[in-house]
């Protein structure tokens, strides 16, 4: 019976808590980068961006790009440069609204 106890308490701490915390590099982490929209894959002059088009993507601080909260505002709006993967999405990038 020790045994079996024995047993249960290790697999008990393997799973870990079920409260689920960022580890302390993922916090120093997100403090130092910021997330912006970025192209998900390469991108010509002319296209118009979809959802498909777009990821979200965390980029040191200072890094231009836009903010989540734009992802709506871009959506639709022609690519006037072109852009590779995974580049942070900007104004002038995009055709004007």
């Amino acid at each position: 019976f020790r045994r079996m106890v024995d047993g249960v308490r290790r697999a008990e701490c393997m799973m870990g808590s079920p409260e689920k915390r960022p580890h302390a590099a993922e916090r120093e982490a997100a403090a130092r980068l910021h997330r912006r929209l970025a192209a998900r894959r390469d991108l010509g002059v002319g296209e118009a961006l979809t959802a498909e088009d777009i990821v979200l993507l965390r980029f040191p601080e200072g890094t231009d790009g836009m903010a989540p909260d734009a992802y709506w505002s871009v959506l639709g709006r022609k690519v006037i440069h072109p852009m590779a993967r995974h580049a942070p999405i900007t104004e002038t990038n995009l055709q004007a609204n």
